[in-house]
């Protein structure tokens, strides 16, 4: 069974270079890095991730194995669709991860340059858990990255479909004690 995979924001598909022998989709709105990507045997798309764009898909429906996106969700203004397309094309098995600045290491490094125009959201822990809660899904993983100072890798399934890590717990308590 081969895999799988989406990213959302591809860019010119050097994440997706890795897996060029599965089945893939890059999603990626800008049209020079879109076309990078198709110069590498990319299959990219010059659309914005989204129940329209993603619709036609129909081999990806309900059967992928991983969605995967780089500091662009915090982008993104409209995550309830977000969520709702994610819905759509993972499998009962799979998962998402993204990465974004991360709340806490903003306030504990005084980092605030990552709030400007372009991030509508700066995420913590517990904003990622409540968000993905009312949606069915949970996030059983994280982890620190030093990405833009310090950003989260977040993991995500359907609920009941993956352990909850110890770390994620520990991570999420250290989280409301400051």
């Amino acid at each position: 069974n081969t895999p799988r995979i989406i990213e959302i924001g591809s860019n010119d598909g050097t994440m997706l270079s890795n897996f060029i022998n599965s089945k893939h989709i890059g999603f990626e709105p800008s049209k020079s890095v879109h076309l990078s990507a198709l110069k590498k045997k990319i299959n990219s798309v010059n659309k914005y991730f989204n129940r329209m764009s993603f619709i036609e898909y129909k081999e990806f429906h309900k059967a992928t194995d991983l969605i995967y996106a780089a500091n662009v969700i915090c982008h993104i203004p409209d995550l309830k669709e977000l969520i709702e397309t994610v819905d759509l094309a993972l499998s009962s098995d799979g998962i998402f991860i993204f990465e974004e600045p991360y709340l806490l290491s903003m306030i504990n490094k005084t980092s605030y340059d990552q709030i400007y125009d372009e991030h509508i959201y700066i995420f913590s822990l517990s904003s990622i858990k409540n968000i993905f809660d009312d949606f069915g899904f949970e996030l059983f993983f994280c982890e620190e990255i030093p990405t833009h100072g310090g950003s989260m890798r977040y993991y995500v399934a359907r609920k009941g479909k993956k352990e909850i890590t110890k770390e994620l717990i520990y991570k999420l308590d250290n989280e409301k004690k400051n």
